[in-house]
């Protein structure tokens, strides 16, 4: 999210950046060196664009909609899943569990985890709860998607939703290929996006084993609370809220369905306007 900097903060950025060569830009922000170097490298340029294929939208041959109201903490899923014959397993809900009381009243059973509260805003009898972090390991106060997935009911369509602050690409390399392959639905918040230019490539990773595993990306929205940036060139949003789905449940992307999509988006912050992603949902018109 976005926060506001402390005066001194701010001083002390303009005496650091200047004496670095930094930029000072028509909005009187100052863009450190190494900012400017992100935003223009070509460089960069191949990563980028391999990430947007992993991201950029396929078409779902179903209904999806939106779940939990029109805000932060709704997700986009698909109609055809929410059903008694679906289990959930739910990471991240805070004070706002909408989405998941919604996908228990149509008969939807499964698991919330929360490690920052002590029971769910709002029970339902077919969800349990357990304050606990969603991570990569079993340990004290700790829990595996793995360990979680292997408990699951086996013969129901699995469904999992994680919004877990950044902790996601931790939480889903738990899973083996063959657990991931499980999946029927994923709904993911994607956090600090604007970092697959650094040397580091676990998000660039996380995706690739998603796209291995046959799980395809069917609707995608920016957090329009979060920071954009400019990398070689191109607006990438630091915070994604991407649906999933299994590869045999999609088609080809068009030009209406891509409108059809645009009109789920909502808005994180309610005073903030919509982040402008068009040339990441239309990817796959344009280059195929």
């Amino acid at each position: 999210m976005i926060k506001p900097k402390k005066f001194h903060i701010k001083v002390f950025s303009i005496l650091f950046y200047r004496s670095k060569g930094s930029i000072l830009n028509r909005f009187n922000s100052l863009l450190s060196p190494l900012e400017y170097e992100k935003m223009t490298a070509v460089k960069n340029e191949i990563k980028i664009n391999k990430v947007i294929k992993y991201i950029s939208p396929d078409k779902y041959m179903g209904k999806l909609i939106r779940v939990g109201g029109t805000g932060d903490g709704s997700y986009v899923v698909p109609f055809e899943i929410l059903n008694k014959n679906t289990y959930l397993i739910s990471g991240g809900i805070e004070n706002n569990n909408k989405f998941e009381i919604y996908a228990a009243s149509r008969g939807i059973s499964g698991i919330q985890i929360d490690n920052s509260i002590n029971e769910p805003p709002q029970v339902h009898t077919n969800l349990k709860f357990l304050n606990a972090t969603l991570g990569k390991k079993d340990s004290r106060g700790n829990i595996s998607l793995e360990t979680l997935v292997k408990n699951s009911p086996k013969r129901k369509n699995l469904f999992i939703k994680i919004d877990i602050e950044g902790s996601e690409i931790e939480a889903l390399k738990s899973l083996s290929v063959r657990n991931l392959k499980k999946i029927d639905c994923l709904v993911m918040e994607l956090h600090n996006l604007g970092s697959i230019t650094e040397n580091n490539d676990e998000i660039y990773n996380l995706l690739s084993r998603l796209h291995d595993a046959n799980l395809r990306s069917v609707y995608i929205q920016a957090n329009n609370a979060c920071l954009t940036y400019l990398l070689a060139g191109v607006l990438v949003p630091d915070n994604l809220e991407i649906t999933y789905v299994k590869k045999s449940k999609t088609t080809k992307p068009d030009i209406n369905y891509i409108r059809r999509i645009k009109k789920l988006a909502t808005r994180n912050k309610f005073d903030k306007s919509l982040i402008n992603i068009d040339h990441i949902l239309f990817d796959k018109l344009t280059t195929t």
